[in-house]
C-alpha cells in the first residue's frame, strides 16, 4: 500500500505507507549560516559538529549518524577519528570506536584524501590481517594487545605520517572546507 508524502510542500513522492512516518521524523542537522561561521571555518565546523554529535555507544551512534546526509556523516566520523588518532595514534581509534571503520572509509572516499586513505588501509591490514573490523571494542583490544613489536612500530610510523607536523584534525580542515563549499545544501538551512 502506498501513500503520498510531501517533504517540502513543493514535491511529492509515492512511498509505502509504513515509511511516511519515518520520513517526517528524520531530524534536520543543518545549521544557519551566520557572519561568525562565514568568517571562521573553525567556528563553522564546531557548529556543524555540535548539531550532529552522536550519543555514546556503538548501536546508538551508528543509528544516529545514519540519519545524516553523506557530508554530515563524513565530518562527524572524521572529526572523531582525528581526535582519537591525534590523542593515541591509529590504535586509539580502532580500540575506542572500531564500529565506525566503514564510515571512515566512506568519509575518506567522499573527502578525496588519498594519503589518509592509504594510511587507514595500511593500519587496517596490520591490525586485522585483512579481516573485517569487529564491532566489539574488547575483541579489538585483544587484537592490538597481540601485535608484535614490529607491527607496533609500523603502526606508530603510520600514525606519525598522519600527524605530518600538525595533527590529523588540522590536516582535515582543507578537505572539510572544500566539501562544505561544494555542497552547502548538506550543511545549511538557508
Amino acid at each position: 500500500m502506498f501513500g503520498i508524502y510531501s517533504g517540502s510542500g513543493s514535491w511529492f513522492q509515492l512511498l509505502p505507507v509504513d515509511r511516511i512516518g519515518d520520513m517526517e521524523s528524520k531530524p534536520d542537522f543543518r545549521i544557519k549560516r551566520t557572519e561568525a561561521n562565514r568568517a571562521d571555518y573553525e567556528q563553522l565546523f564546531y557548529e556543524i559538529e555540535k548539531s550532529f554529535w552522536a550519543p555514546a555507544g556503538a548501536a546508538k551512534g551508528k543509528a544516529y549518524i545514519a540519519q545524516g546526509n553523506p557530508g554530515q556523516r563524513a565530518l562527524f566520523v572524521m572529526t572523531l577519528f582525528a581526535r582519537l588518532v591525534d590523542g593515541d595514534g591509529l590504535t586509539g581509534f580502532f580500540e575506542c570506536t572500531p564500529y565506525f571503520s566503514p564510515e571512515v572509509v566512506e568519509a575518506l572516499n567522499l573527502l578525496q584524501f588519498p594519503d589518509m586513505q592509504q594510511a587507514f588501509a595500511e593500519a587496517h591490514a596490520i591490525i586485522f590481517k585483512g579481516d573485517t573490523v569487529p564491532d566489539d571494542v574488547e575483541t579489538v583490544r585483544e587484537m592490538t594487545d597481540a601485535l608484535t613489536e614490529d607491527e607496533i612500530k609500523k603502526l606508530d610510523a603510520i600514525s606519525e605520517r598522519l600527524y605530518a607536523g600538525s595533527g590529523v584534525e588540522t590536516r582535515l580542515f582543507p578537505y572539510f572546507k572544500q566539501y562544505v563549499d561544494i555542497h552547502p545544501e548538506e550543511f545549511f538551512k538557508d
